[in-house]
């Protein structure tokens, strides 16, 4: 006769961080007028500026700037998880030596 001992199954929690995205800042390349106004650099930057100038009488503009439209971020695309994952499964000894 055999005198059977259960084992039960062993598992470990491995975990996974979450994951995220990385977006770049947007930006856009212009000058300011030295009345603090921001003029876009582009195919209508001269007519807007002119316009600008006679209507405000301005003085001139600054170099070339580069400003940021939208700031970088990380987007979160997947939740942090734990898994449980098996190590050893289970089974049934016995004092004589068998198992099942």
């Amino acid at each position: 006769t055999h005198n059977w001992v259960h084992h039960d199954a062993q598992y470990k929690t491995v975990h996974h961080d979450a994951v995220y995205k990385h977006h770049d800042a947007v930006t856009k390349e212009g000058y300011y007028c030295h009345c603090g106004i921001f003029f876009e650099e582009g195919p209508q930057f001269d007519e807007k500026y002119e316009k600008h100038m006679k209507a405000v009488d301005c003085t001139g503009w600054g170099t070339l700037t580069e400003i940021e439209v939208k700031p970088a971020y990380d987007e979160k695309v997947k939740n942090a998880w734990d898994e449980k994952v098996l190590v050893k499964a289970a089974y049934d000894s016995c004092s004589c030596g068998a198992t099942r």
